[in-house]
């Protein structure tokens, strides 16, 4: 059930105002490194990153096509593809206090994220998401996407660390002890999930005008650039549960 949830006056004028313009994401799928090798990797680069903020479980509720069109774009890799998901911080279950809806755009290389602020819910069950998606659907319009239309599909959670440059022009993120849950109402508990605590993401987040350095910082890094979708990897693990 959703707390203090209003009907968004104008749609158009918050997805204007708030979302990140395009900008690149370089992913590094790592394994068999600890966080601690993972971490030096960052902090010994020679853009001399500086750890900001403080290191916080995020949680987000996947919603797709009931055909996994989403999921099938990504796969496929399609120029131009999205994701829809509901973003909270902290604990996984209770109250998700400022839950954000948010809506990832990819076009080739570059991607922006539109992000609605979107009240408060309880999440103690899966049913509870479906409950979850009906509201927003009914209480926020996004142009182009028929929330009504989509289904969740995958819940994940996992922590995160964050770093900038001295320069302050590339961000890098570090993840760690990801958990993946169904959203099938199988048992309809949010206790059993698929837990991975040896790999680590990082990515690397910049403007389109810094693309051209960005080599100096990633050939600095002992791992292979790869493709990493968090979604798809909740897909793929949990159907070959």
């Amino acid at each position: 059930m959703a707390l203090n949830m209003e009907k968004a006056a104008n749609n158009e004028s918050i997805i204007t105002m708030n979302h990140s313009e395009y900008r690149y994401e370089r992913k590094f799928f790592v394994t068999n490194s600890t966080t601690d090798e993972v971490t030096k990797s960052i902090l010994f680069n020679p853009a001399l990153f500086q750890e900001i903020y403080h290191e916080r479980d995020i949680n987000n509720i996947y919603f797709d096509t009931p055909d996994y069109n989403n999921y099938k774009d990504n796969v496929d890799g399609r120029d131009n593809r999205i994701k829809v998901r509901l973003r909270w911080y902290g604990a996984l279950k209770g109250t998700m206090k400022k839950t954000t809806l948010e809506i990832k755009i990819k076009k080739g290389l570059v991607g922006k994220k539109i992000s609605i602020p979107s009240g408060e819910f309880e999440l103690n069950t899966i049913e509870d998401t479906y409950s979850i998606l009906k509201i927003l659907a009914s209480t926020i319009e996004v142009p182009g996407i028929d929330l009504a239309g989509l289904i969740p599909t995958v819940i994940n959670r996992y922590t995160r660390r964050y770093y900038i440059s001295d320069d302050q022009k590339y961000r890098v993120t570090i993840d760690k002890n990801q958990s993946f849950f169904d959203t099938h109402l199988k048992s309809n508990s949010i206790e059993n999930g698929i837990n991975d605590k040896n790999s680590h993401i990082i990515e690397v987040k910049y403007n389109p005008e810094n693309n051209c350095y960005v080599n100096s910082i990633t050939n600095h890094f002992p791992f292979r650039l790869s493709k990493s979708s968090k979604y798809v990897r909740g897909i793929d693990l949990l159907n070959n549960m």
